[in-house]
C-alpha cells in the first residue's frame, strides 16, 4: 500500500487539535510549521501537491504519545555518537531522548519556537542542565528563475549549551518521502573533481551510488540501511545548493525535488564533529543522505537529506551556534524536474538518477 502521502487539509484536520499549526503562503505553495517538535511538517509547491515531506501515517497518534518519528523538517544534535547511544563506545542502544527530540518547545511569536532541556552527554555521562535552543523559520522567494511551483523557507538555528569547549553542532534533517523498490528516489550532491564518498553505516554498495561528472548521486529506496557522506573537503562551496533529493509522486506523472543550502557548514575536518560507526578514526561527513530500511512496513518509506551545521564556540562559559539554512521544494513534471536539478547541480545536465 506505500506511504501515506498526505495533503495540506489532511495534515490540518489530523493534528490541529493536538498540536498549533501555522500555515504561510510561499511563492505558489504552503508551508505547515508545528509547536510540537518546531518542526516545518508540511511543504506544498502548489495546492493540488501532496506534502514533499514524509510524515508518518499515524500522525495523531505519534503526537499523542510525544514520539520523534513523526517526520518533517527537524532539527537533531551531533555527534550522534555522544547523545543518542546509551553505550557511545560501542555505538549500541541507540536513543532518541525527547529532550532533544521532539523536545518541548514553545511557540513564542510569528515563526519563533524555544526549547530550554537538559542535555545527557553519554560519552561524558554528564548532564547539561539549562540548555537552549532556538528555530525561527522565515518564508522565501524562489531563488531559481525556472517557473515551476515552488515553496521555500529560511530556518535560523541557535543553540546554546551550559558548559564550554564541547565540540557540538545543530544538525537538521528533512525526511522525504519515497515510493519505495518499484519507484524509488535519488539524492544528488554537487561535488568536486576527483571526489570520493564516505560510508557512515555498512560499505554503500557500489550499484547504490556513484560519483558522475559534477555530481554524486545515492539511491534511495527504503531496501537497506545505509547513509552516503561528503566531507568538507570535496564541497562545492560556491554552490549554496548542498544537497538534493528527486523522486516521483505516487501514482502520478508528476515529480519533485527538494533543496537544502546553507553556507553554515564545516569547512574542515577539525570543525566537523559526526563521527561514522563504521570508522569512527576516520574521515567526518557534513552533508548526509539516510536511506531508511522498511522491511515488513510498507509506511516506513523514507529517506533523509542531512547537513551538520558549524561547530559551537565558547562563549561566556556556554558552548554557542548560530547557523541558517534553506529548504526549497518544486513540482512539475519528470523532465522539468531532472532539468531543474541538473542547473541547482551546476553541472547544466539531467543528472543520472535510479528511477
Amino acid at each position: 500500500m506505500g506511504n501515506r502521502f498526505f495533503t495540506r487539509n489532511e495534515i490540518l484536520e489530523e493534528v490541529g487539535e493536538l498540536t498549533s499549526i501555522t500555515v504561510r503562503q510561499t511563492g505558489t505553495g504552503t508551508l505547515l510549521f508545528s509547536e510540537f517538535g518546531a518542526r516545518l511538517i508540511g511543504l506544498f509547491p502548489s495546492v493540488s501537491d501532496y506534502n514533499l515531506l514524509w510524515t508518518a501515517h499515524d500522525l495523531k497518534s505519534k503526537i499523542d504519545c510525544n514520539s520523534w518519528l513523526t517526520g518533517g523538517e527537524r532539527l537533531w544534535l551531533a555527534p550522534q555518537r555522544d547523545f543518542f547511544f546509551e553505550n557511545p563506545r560501542d555505538f549500541e542502544g541507540f536513543r532518541v531522548s525527547p529532550e532533544i527530540d521532539p523536545g518541548v518547545y514553545n511557540h513564542k511569536g510569528g515563526l519563533y519556537y524555544e526549547s530550554i532541556f537538559s542535555l545527557l552527554d553519554c560519552m561524558r555521562n554528564r548532564v547539561y542542565s539549562e540548555s537552549k535552543v532556538t528555530r525561527s523559520f522565515q518564508p522565501v522567494e524562489d531563488p531559481y528563475p525556472y517557473g515551476l511551483p515552488f515553496a521555500g523557507v529560511r530556518i535560523t538555528e541557535y543553540l546554546s549549551i551550559s558548559t564550554p569547549q564541547l565540540d557540538i553542532c545543530p544538525w537538521t534533517i528533512t525526511m522525504v518521502n519515497s515510493c519505495g523498490p518499484q519507484n524509488p528516489g535519488t539524492a544528488l550532491f554537487p561535488i568536486k573533481k576527483n571526489s570520493s564518498l564516505l560510508s557512515y553505516f555498512d560499505p554503500v554498495p557500489p550499484d547504490r551510488a556513484s560519483v558522475e561528472n559534477g555530481y554524486a548521486r545515492f539511491l534511495m529506496d527504503s531496501k537497506m540501511a545505509l547513509k552516503l557522506a561528503l566531507s568538507p573537503e570535496n564541497i562545492v562551496w560556491e554552490n549554496p545548493a548542498k544537497i538534493l533529493y528527486v523522486s516521483p509522486f505516487p501514482d502520478s506523472s508528476r515529480w519533485f525535488c527538494t533543496v537544502k543550502r546553507s553556507s553554515d557548514l564545516p569547512r574542515n575536518q577539525e570543525n566537523c564533529v559526526d563521527v561514522s560507526s563504521s570508522d569512527p578514526t576516520g574521515l567526518k561527513g557534513a552533508i548526509q543522505a539516510y536511506n531508511n530500511f522498511s522491511e515488513g512496513h510498507d509506511k516506513m518509506l523514507y529517506g533523509e537529506i542531512e547537513l551538520q551545521l558549524k561547530k559551537g564556540q565558547t562563549v561566556g562559559g556556554k558552548t554557542e551556534c548560530r547557523a541558517t539554512h534553506e529548504l526549497l521544494g518544486y513540482s512539475g513534471s519528470k523532465d522539468e524536474i531532472l532539468s531543474l536539478a541538473g542547473n541547482i547541480l551546476g553541472t547544466g545536465e539531467k543528472p543520472g538518477i535510479y528511477c
